[in-house]
């Protein structure tokens, strides 16, 4: 997802990877897709943006805490 002069654009996903605890230490990827769309008004655009990456990027955090200290 990149910013500029050109628009912002939603084509690589957001992916967080959480550690599985374990005798045998598993990770999970999981990738978010943010779609958008373009109003042509750039600040509004970055900002629901980040509004939404911020909102994934939350619930990774919610469902493994310990791994975000």
């Amino acid at each position: 997802m990149v910013a500029s002069d050109r628009g912002v654009t939603a084509e690589r996903p957001r992916v967080f990877v959480i550690r599985r605890p374990g005798w045998h230490q598993r990770y999970v990827l999981e990738a978010h897709r943010l779609d958008l769309e373009r109003t042509g008004d750039l600040e509004a655009d970055t900002r629901a943006m980040l509004t939404a990456y911020h909102a994934i990027r939350e619930e990774a955090i919610m469902s493994a805490p310990d791994q975000y200290s």
